[in-house]
């Protein structure tokens, strides 16, 4: 009766560890890629909201400030405590331009989406 090596079984050995090593890092990375998704849209959602609230001001907004995003009313948790932060600026000429700005903390550091327009008064 023939049985496995000492070799033979170091190989599998660290065949199989390679493996499990490359499944579980796909795993992290696709849940992380996940969250980055979800934090974009969120972003874009609070500032297309900015835009649409410009757009029913006469007048136009100048907001140049960074002011904190109230995430209250999002389903589910995962928007709570992400510091979202809104930055509306006009330049005050017709047709308008507006620029809005959505800031929110990452593990990085800090990332951002900008969505610009024009609106006539």
């Amino acid at each position: 009766m023939r049985g496995f090596t000492l070799l033979e079984v170091l190989i599998a050995t660290i065949i199989l560890t390679v493996s499990v090593v490359a499944i579980v890092w796909a795993f992290t990375a696709g849940m992380f890629a996940s969250t980055v998704v979800s934090d974009v849209d969120l972003a874009l959602g609070i500032a297309q909201a900015k835009l649409e609230n410009i757009y029913g001001t006469t007048g136009g907004v100048v907001d140049e400030s960074l002011h904190a995003v109230s995430t209250d009313g999002f389903a589910g948790n995962i928007y709570q405590n992400r510091n979202f932060q809104a930055e509306v600026v006009t330049d005050n000429a017709d047709p308008e331009e507006v620029v809005v700005n959505v800031y929110w903390d990452t593990k990085g550091g800090t990332a951002s989406v900008t969505l610009r327009t024009l609106v006539v008064n």
